[in-house]
C-alpha cells in the first residue's frame, strides 16, 4: 500500500512539473561521449563509462532504495530470474559486467533496468520534422521526476565495429537501454512513455518473453539497416509494456508514429504531402491531452509558424528549447539529422 501511494504521489508530482518552467536561465552541458566497440567484451565496452560514473550512480541507486524501500527479496528473485531463466542472456551480461566494474549489486542494477516496465511516471516529448528541403530533423526530451540525480549519469556512446562507426546512442550510465539513437544515413530512432494497463501485465508479458519496450531501442538499431527495416521490428516485435516510439529517416517522407500495445499496433502515423510534422508526447492521438499536460499544442503551433524553415539548430533553440517543452523535469534533449547521423544531446541540470 505505502508503495502504491508513493508512485502515484511521484506521478502527481511529475504531472505538475512538467508544466514549471526550468527555473532561471537556461544552461546546458554536453554529456560525456565515448567510444565503444560493440564486439569488445561486455567489461571492457563498458570500463572507461563506468569509470567516469561509478560514484554518481552509487549515489543514484543509495537514493532510490531510500526513497523506494522495496524488499530485497524482491531483488533477488528479479536477479534470480534474470542469470536463470530470462531469454536475453547476453544483456544480462551486460548488466553483470557494470554490477562488477561498480561494485554495485547485480540484482538491484537488473531490477532498475526495468524501470519503464515499472514505473510509467515518465513524460517526455518527441518530434519529426521535414524542412522546405526535404530533410528530416528528429527530436526527443527526456522529462524525469529523478531529474537532479539523472542528470548526473547522462552520457552519449558512439558504437563502433572493425573501426567502422555503425550507431549513436544517448542513455544514463548503469542502464543497458537506451532513450534515442541513429544509424548514419539509415534511420533516427527515440521513444516516449505510453501508459500501461497495469504493472502486473507487464510483468506477465516479461515472464511470457516479450521484449523490455526501451530495450528493443538498441537491438534495432544494431540488428536493422534502413528506415523500413526498423518500422518494421518495432511494429512487430511483442514488447513487455506500451510505448510510443518514433523513427526518422532520410527519405522525404520517413518520419512515423507507431503507438505500440504489447502484441499490436494501436495506431501508426506518418508524414506525407499534407502533414510535415509530428508531435507526440505521453498520449494516444485519438483522444485529447489531459488538461494538465499542454506540451503537445504550443510546439505544434511552433512547428506550424516555422512553415519548414528548420536544421539541428532552429529545431533546438526553437523547439525543443522552449517551454513547456523544456521544463522544470526536463533532464537532456536531443536532435537527431537521420541522414547525415548528426546527434547531439544537451543536458540541463
Amino acid at each position: 500500500m505505502k508503495l502504491t501511494l508513493l508512485f502515484i504521489g511521484l506521478f502527481l508530482g511529475l504531472s505538475s512539473a512538467i508544466m514549471i518552467p526550468h527555473p532561471g536561465p537556461l544552461h546546458f552541458h554536453n554529456p560525456p561521449r565515448y567510444q565503444v566497440d560493440i564486439d569488445a567484451p561486455p567489461k571492457v565496452q563498458w570500463a572507461p563509462i563506468m569509470n567516469d560514473f561509478k560514484e554518481p550512480l552509487s549515489i543514484f541507486i543509495a537514493e532510490f532504495e531510500h526513497l523506494l524501500p522495496i524488499p530485497k527479496w524482491i531483488f533477488n528473485a528479479v536477479g534470480v530470474y534474470g542469470k536463470t531463466i530470462f531469454k536475453y542472456q547476453k544483456y544480462v551480461k551486460q548488466v553483470e559486467a557494470i554490477a562488477e566494474l561498480t561494485g554495485l549489486p547485480f540484482n538491484t542494477l537488473f531490477t532498475l533496468n526495468f524501470m519503464y516496465e515499472l514505473a510509467s511516471w515518465k513524460a517526455c516529448t518527441g518530434v519529426v520534422v521535414r524542412n522546405n528541403n526535404g530533410t528530416i530533423y528528429h527530436g526527443r526530451n527526456l522529462d524525469f521526476e529523478f531529474f537532479r540525480y539523472f542528470s548526473n549519469l547522462t552520457m552519449t556512446i558512439d558504437y563502433y565495429r572493425n573501426n567502422q562507426h555503425i550507431f549513436s546512442v544517448d542513455g544514463l550510465a548503469g542502464a543497458i537501454f537506451f532513450h534515442s539513437g541513429v544509424k548514419p544515413g539509415k534511420f533516427g530512432l527515440t521513444q516516449t512513455t505510453r501508459n500501461s494497463k497495469s504493472l502486473f501485465t507487464n510483468l506477465q508479458a516479461i515472464a511470457k518473453g516479450n521484449f523490455p519496450s526501451v530495450w528493443l531501442i538498441k537491438e534495432t538499431l544494431e540488428t536493422e539497416d534502413s528506415f523500413e527495416g526498423a518500422v518494421q521490428k518495432l511494429n512487430t516485435t511483442a514488447i513487455a509494456c506500451p510505448i510510443y516510439y518514433m523513427v526518422s529517416g532520410p527519405g522525404i517522407n520517413d518520419g512515423v508514429v507507431i503507438e505500440r500495445n504489447y502484441d499490436s499496433i494501436h495506431g501508426f502515423y506518418q508524414l506525407n504531402e499534407t502533414t510535415s510534422f509530428l508531435v507526440q508526447t505521453n498520449y494516444d492521438r485519438d483522444v485529447p491531452d489531459p488538461w494538465y499536460d499542454r506540451r503537445r499544442i504550443p510546439a505544434q503551433e511552433r512547428l506550424e509558424k516555422l512553415n519548414g524553415n528548420i536544421n539541428e539548430t532552429i529545431l533546438m533553440e526553437d523547439i525543443m528549447m522552449k517551454y513547456p517543452t523544456l521544463n522544470v523535469a526536463t533532464i537532456m534533449s536531443t536532435v537527431v539529422n537521420p541522414r547525415t547521423g548528426y546527434f547531439n544531446t544537451s543536458t540541463w541540470w
